[in-house]
């Protein structure tokens, strides 16, 4: 087991998660757990900055495969940060369901509305698979 410590703002709440399952989604955990970083040794990974919501998202997904509630439950802005959150860590299989979720809610009539778009282009890098997606929806 491996201590996740996410702190956003004034908050940090720790995940306790399988190394196995991290160091398998995630090539940042991965990363951290084997490459002989100060983290491998503790067993504590620290995230700053990072949403305790999105953390649980990704352990949910972790564990089940899926992110929790409908692609309806879950807003643009939301969805987005998981995916971003996925991109900063390496996680390719948690960005594939946060687009699907993404892709369900514009399917089901839902368009992506314009200021989702600027945090899109904010929080990637020039040439982000998700930058063309929103684009191209």
């Amino acid at each position: 087991i491996v201590t996740v410590e996410v702190t956003n703002r004034s908050e940090t709440k720790s995940f306790f998660l399988h190394e196995g399952l991290l160091c398998h989604n995630s090539s940042y955990f991965k990363a951290a757990i084997n490459g002989g970083f100060a983290e491998s040794s503790k067993r504590v990974i620290p995230l700053s900055r990072t949403s305790i919501n999105v953390m649980e998202a990704f352990q949910m997904w972790l564990y089940n495969g899926k992110l929790f509630g409908g692609a309806e439950d879950m807003g643009y802005t939301f969805l987005f940060q998981i995916w971003v959150f996925g991109d900063m860590l390496g996680v390719p299989g948690l960005q594939n369901a946060a687009i699907d979720s993404v892709h369900k809610k514009i399917s089901t009539g839902w368009s992506i509305p314009s200021h989702r778009i600027d945090y899109v282009y904010q929080n990637t890098p020039s040439g982000s698979a998700l930058r063309k997606y929103v684009v191209d929806m």
